[in-house]
């Protein structure tokens, strides 16, 4: 009976125990708590001071034409990925945004901004990672319509195995247990954080130039007047001949 005695004050000792154990558990729980508003919000204001410095960031790498296609072709984690046609299009890039949420859901959005070009549909690229939890991100983007052909060429827009551009392509999805994007990673802490580090010289930018195929857009133009007078410039000279000898 002695034994039972001590087993049952054990028992209790041990529920006792048990129940100090969980109020403490309790309060580390509301101190984390605690912590992670006020981490928030020291976040949130530095990066109000940060949005400042990168609005008039993006303004003036507005003006400098190429700066962020040199800046992805020099990035020796992204230029591999770039394809010959993915070069022409981020010729037309003007910006590029890098936001965190503000709300309970922790996470942020990578953004894409482009001039009006003959690819795709829109200007603007979105990707964005919705956090959750430490475990689990959300991943969705903005679904590229892509344009049945160039402008004035007719040549259809194709997605290779080696696009950039299929990073947008991805359905939805959820990413655990730890998993990152790597391209995300690299675009927000490395290129985003720092892009001159990654502009080999300054004649990689064209400062107030447009820099978007020029050469290109001059033979497009030859093409046009010669389809537009429906002949080419021989047929010109001909037929002016012709006019010559007539008078004669």
């Amino acid at each position: 009976m002695a034994d039972d005695g001590n087993s049952e004050n054990d028992d209790e000792e041990l529920v006792e125990s048990m129940g100090k154990l969980q109020e403490m558990q309790s309060e580390l729980e509301m101190i984390d708590e605690e912590e992670r508003i006020k981490i928030m919000k020291v976040k949130r204001k530095y990066n109000e001071f940060r949005r400042g410095l990168y609005d008039r960031r993006n303004h003036i790498i507005q003006s400098i034409s190429g700066f962020w296609v040199s800046a992805f072709l020099n990035h020796p984690a992204i230029a591999g990925k770039l394809s010959e046609e993915d070069e022409k299009i981020f010729k037309y890039m003007v910006s590029l945004e890098v936001e965190d949420f503000n709300d309970e859901d922790s996470g942020y959005s990578i953004t894409f901004n482009f001039l009006p070009n003959p690819f795709f549909e829109g200007t603007k690229l979105t990707r964005a990672y919705f956090m959750p939890d430490d475990r689990t991100t959300n991943v969705t983007s903005t679904k590229i319509i892509w344009k049945d052909g160039k402008e004035s060429k007719g040549v259809k827009r194709r997605i290779t195995d080696r696009s950039f551009f299929k990073w947008f392509d991805e359905e939805p999805r959820i990413l655990t247990n730890g998993v990152i994007d790597e391209m995300a990673r690299v675009i927000s802490e490395e290129l985003w954080t720092d892009p001159l580090k990654y502009l080999k010289n300054e004649a990689d930018v064209d400062v107030n130039g447009d820099g978007i195929d020029d050469d290109n857009d001059h033979d497009d133009k030859e093409d046009d007047d010669k389809n537009f007078n429906g002949s080419d410039g021989n047929d010109a000279d001909n037929n002016h001949n012709d006019e010559m000898m007539k008078k004669k």
